[in-house]
């Protein structure tokens, strides 16, 4: 048919891939530069059965190899789907999770002053800004709180810069520290997630700060939703340094079905 699809590539020392489909051709670079080239979908189709995110050459020699790398979300069926169920079972929960809305709303406001949410600024899919919900966890006016906090403490300014969070934050609450325990102080973005913000189950909501520990790995992760949940969450969350969040991230876009959203979803209580 002549359709082609634009890929990015960057070139690497590695022996594993498939062979260069005809037609994909690009310039001598250095090893590790990026490139872009124009892939024949029907050679692209028999290199690899599904949707495709990046090719990696490899450049060994005079024998050059490529290998695809999957990312099943980025199928509009598969979307779609996710989409769908993310609807229904986010009313069911909104329904049944009502009475546990009141009593933590009660529990937040007597034990510390302020309101009951509090409103973040995260990116969304395709690095749409929006407001994620959240129970409060912290004490009023946290972000001039912080911004002390850090001038005054050049350790507290370096793990912060590192991992965008505190391994012991004084700003928590007592109220906060248990809802963040115990996950439940996210429980309020169900609302992103009917709004269309989020998924129940997917990529860290990250903010602005954060971009540059993604880098061009960003642009493969802001395709789809952030989630309320993910494999990140599962599997260490504030524990796990910077660069294994990113990969866990990563892991599960190329890696993405029905079953591990529902072995997320039913490990994130846990």
């Amino acid at each position: 048919s002549g359709e082609t699809r634009q890929l990015r590539f960057d070139t690497e020392d590695s022996k594993n891939g498939h062979v260069l489909p005809p037609g994909v051709t690009y310039g001598a670079a250095p090893i590790g530069t990026m490139h872009e080239v124009s892939v024949p979908t029907a050679a692209l189709d028999d290199l690899v059965p599904g949707p495709v995110d990046f090719v990696k050459v490899d450049v060994e020699g005079a024998e050059e190899a490529v290998w695809a790398g999957m990312q099943r979300l980025l199928d509009r069926k598969r979307l779609a789907a996710k989409r769908c169920v993310d609807v229904c079972l986010a009313s069911v929960l909104l329904v049944l999770l009502a009475p546990v809305f009141l009593a933590l709303a009660l529990a937040i406001v007597g034990t510390s002053p302020g309101p009951v949410f509090f409103r973040h600024n995260r990116l969304g899919r395709g690095g749409a800004p929006f407001k994620a919900w959240k129970f409060r966890t912290m004490v009023p006016n946290a972000g001039a709180a912080l911004q002390k906090l850090l001038e005054a403490d050049p350790q507290l300014r370096a793990e912060w810069d590192k991992n965008h969070k505190l391994s012991q934050d004084p700003r928590i609450t007592p109220m906060g520290a248990l809802l963040r325990r115990t996950s439940l102080d996210e429980l309020p973005q169900i609302f992103n997630v009917l709004a269309g913000d989020m998924s129940l189950i997917g990529p860290r909501p990250i903010v602005v700060a954060e971009l540059d520990k993604y880098g061009e790995r960003y642009e493969m992760v802001s395709r789809v939703r952030p989630g309320m949940t993910g494999l990140w969450q599962i599997s260490g969350r504030s524990s796990l340094p910077y660069e294994a969040r990113v990969e866990l991230d990563t892991y599960y876009l190329k890696n993405w079905s029905f079953w591990l959203d529902l072995y997320i979803l039913l490990k994130t209580p846990l």
